[in-house]
């Protein structure tokens, strides 16, 4: 259609055009952060947290010693006076992995679990490991980083959030949320029970 015939680009600077673009992210993943289940509003600095995530396959922070969700809001809540340590699993969580962790939950008050697609790649490992967290922590917050359907394989969900992606954008929003900075505006697109 010989639309981009004779087009040059805007003459601004690629760093005023990529700030707004992220800008844009972060806005979009703020605005449909969903909260599927239960109320929340910001952490309590007088509990001991720990954040159990993967690693992320998109570059969340070059200064972070695990790229994971965990690593980053981990950092971000002790900035801002949480006591608050991360685990990174694998996706389908190891078994030395699963023992570390049922090693750990006693010493915390609040356990946030975060997966990515484990009901659509059967990831049995990590539903296991969830629903183990479920039993033990009561007030256990469980974050889908993709699909919302992960809750089909999880028991006596109290708090589940839903972000659509697990890229930089999606983890700073979760970890604002986290914080108490905004209110979860997301609509869920599927009917949630």
């Amino acid at each position: 259609y010989n639309l981009l015939e004779d087009y040059t680009a805007p003459n601004s600077d690629i760093s005023d055009l990529l700030e707004n673009n992220e800008k844009l992210n972060n806005d979009f993943a703020i605005s449909s952060l969903t909260q599927m289940k239960g109320t929340f509003d910001g952490l309590s600095k007088e509990e001991k947290i720990l954040i159990i995530s993967p690693k992320c396959n998109y570059t969340i922070d070059a200064s972070l010693e695990n790229n994971s969700l965990g690593c980053f809001a981990s950092r971000y809540l002790r900035e801002n006076g949480y006591d608050c340590d991360y685990y990174t699993i694998s996706e389908n969580a190891t078994s030395s992995e699963r023992s570390a962790i049922s090693g750990m939950l006693s010493n915390y008050d609040r356990i946030i679990i975060a997966t990515s697609n484990v009901s659509t790649k059967n990831y049995t490992n990590t539903q296991n490991l969830v629903n183990q967290i479920l039993r033990t922590k009561e007030n256990t917050i469980v974050i889908a980083l993709d699909t919302p359907y992960d809750y089909l394989g999880y028991m006596k969900l109290e708090n589940y959030i839903c972000v659509y992606g697990y890229q930089k954008a999606s983890v700073i929003a979760i970890t604002k949320y986290l914080n108490g900075e905004f209110k979860a505006q997301g609509v869920s697109p599927i009917d949630f029970k």
